[in-house]
């Protein structure tokens, strides 16, 4: 689990193999794991830029922003987490369905797993898959401790594909130097509804939006 000095789950934690931020890798993935193949991850190459906007398909249901961390950045966020009340919600109560991270290296997919599970894109897991069963068990389960056991062995890349070559131990064990948050759409319908919300690993605040970070 994670600490007051170091928020990443410590080194003896059940740990993944890190997932690379590439659409077509994390596409392959959730489509394996149960969401239709109608959903796809795409390249974001600017927010601000018209004509580089309009090369994402429509509509666009999650985005998952992947930064370099910084000490500077985690002393914040720590700071900030030490004051946010515990994060109790639950079933139709919740805003947007969330997990806290146990599980080293595995913000790349805990961050397509917050992004499949909100929104309208939820509508678009298949009945009976891996995800399915995820979150019909987990579902009605008080954050963070219930629902963090159930989610202790989530579905992993790990045997869906062939494992890499350079998969050892050690790289299970690497502290990973960027980090995902996800912003997905709220499933709340009135003053917050249509809104998105931060999702990343470990920290929660608000009404209206998670924040956890990833990894």
């Amino acid at each position: 689990m994670s600490t007051t000095t170091d928020p990443d789950p410590q080194q003896g934690a059940l740990a993944f193999i890190p997932l690379e931020a590439n659409p077509q890798l994390m596409t392959d993935l959730i489509h394996k794991l149960g969401v239709s193949p109608a959903l796809q991850m795409h390249d974001v190459y600017s927010l601000t830029d018209p004509e580089l906007l309009s090369f994402i398909p429509r509509p666009a249901l999650a985005l998952l922003l992947v930064f370099p961390v910084s000490a500077a950045y985690e002393s914040h966020r720590m700071a900030e987490d030490s004051t946010a009340q515990e994060y109790t919600a639950k079933g139709d109560s919740e805003p947007v369905i969330w997990w806290k991270q146990t599980i080293r290296n595995a913000c790349g997919l805990m961050g397509l797993l917050h992004a499949v599970s909100n929104g309208p894109a939820r509508n678009l897991i298949e009945e009976g898959s891996t995800l399915d069963s995820l979150l019909k068990k987990s579902i009605d389960l008080p954050l963070p401790s219930d629902r963090a056991s159930s989610n202790k062995h989530p579905p992993s890349p790990q045997p869906i594909g062939r494992q890499p070559p350079w998969a050892t131990p050690q790289h299970l064990m690497l502290r990973m130097t960027s980090i995902y948050t996800t912003f997905a759409s709220s499933r709340i319908q009135g003053a917050a509804s249509g809104s998105w919300m931060a999702v990343e690993r470990d920290r929660s605040s608000g009404v209206t939006w998670r924040r956890t970070r990833m990894c």
